[in-house]
């Protein structure tokens, strides 16, 4: 006799809930900053009358840490509320923040897109579990890329962007990662956020320098294109903005400033965008926020 898994999503979903202490709004402002989920739509997929897409249960799976078999099989009935240190802030927490990939039914008509972000789940998955993505990674971009020429879909130009970013603050050596996620486990702030990405150019080897000045050569002006075409774009016009100001956060731009001038300007493009009501400045104004009074909330202990 053959017994068919018993599908626990919408238990699950309320145990993890519930054991993470988060609010409604704020489950549906990390599995979908582009398109904040509502209270009652996370309410049905709890009762169980609406199901959510393939892309937000790995979303959702993505948030709690587990795998979508565990998300949809597993019994977290008795799973204990979290206890997690407030400093518990990973360089990939901050990835997240800024890199954004994002999907509507529309993109996933274009079969290059499609392809490129099912490549997208796999490299972050492989990077949450500390393994190296980098085929995928390359193979998401060529495929978002191809999407781009063919089809001109805008969510691939976002995406692409993210990739390539990605890659960017990838170039740096294993020295500096751990120095920065020290000093996030240790609450100290200051400058992280973007160092997390730009690097702290002292110890940078010449060769990974090198490598910095070669993809600005390769990508600047791809970058620029990609952005115009969000720009275009007028559901995504306010990421091309946010994305702007990233560029500039995380000095991935081609001009004659310094690193702390580009940043300097990055935030305060960040902080206009977000001031004119830009959801994704917005968002990314709240984790800092967030990040700030968790470790505030460490000093006093």
């Amino acid at each position: 006799m053959i017994f068919e898994k018993q599908n626990r999503f919408p238990e699950n979903l309320k145990s993890l809930k519930e054991a993470r202490g988060c609010t409604y709004e704020q489950l549906g402002q990390a599995i979908s900053p582009e398109s904040r989920i509502l209270k009652e739509t996370i309410s049905k997929w709890i009762s169980g009358s609406v199901k959510p897409s393939h892309d937000m249960l790995y979303r959702i799976a993505q948030y709690f840490d587990v795998t979508m078999e565990q998300l949809l099989y597993a019994d977290f009935s008795n799973i204990p509320s979290e206890k997690r240190p407030v400093t518990h802030i990973t360089l990939l927490d901050i990835h997240k923040a800024f890199l954004l990939y994002i999907t509507s039914p529309e993109a996933e008509k274009d079969i290059y897109f499609h392809k490129g972000y099912q490549l997208t789940c796999i490299v972050w998955n492989k990077m949450a579990e500390g393994k190296s993505a980098d085929r995928e990674l390359y193979g998401a971009i060529d495929y978002y890329d191809q999407s781009i020429q063919h089809n001109h879909t805008p969510e691939s130009a976002c995406n692409l962007i993210s990739c390539l970013l990605l890659l960017w603050c990838n170039i740096y050596n294993d020295k500096i990662k751990d120095n920065l996620q020290k000093r996030l486990n240790g609450a100290d702030i200051s400058g992280v956020i973007e160092k997390a990405f730009i690097g702290e150019t002292p110890f940078l080897t010449p060769e990974e320098l090198h490598k910095r000045e070669l993809f600005l050569c390769i990508c600047d002006e791809s970058l620029n294109n990609y952005l115009m075409l969000l720009k275009n774009s007028e559901k995504y016009s306010p990421l091309a903005d946010f994305y702007l100001a990233v560029r500039y956060m995380f000095s991935c731009i081609v001009n004659d400033s310094t690193h702390a001038i580009n940043r300097k300007i990055g935030r305060e493009m960040m902080l206009s965008f977000a001031k004119s009501g830009n959801m994704y400045a917005l968002n990314w104004c709240k984790f800092v926020l967030d990040w700030h009074e968790q470790a505030e909330n460490i000093a006093v202990k």
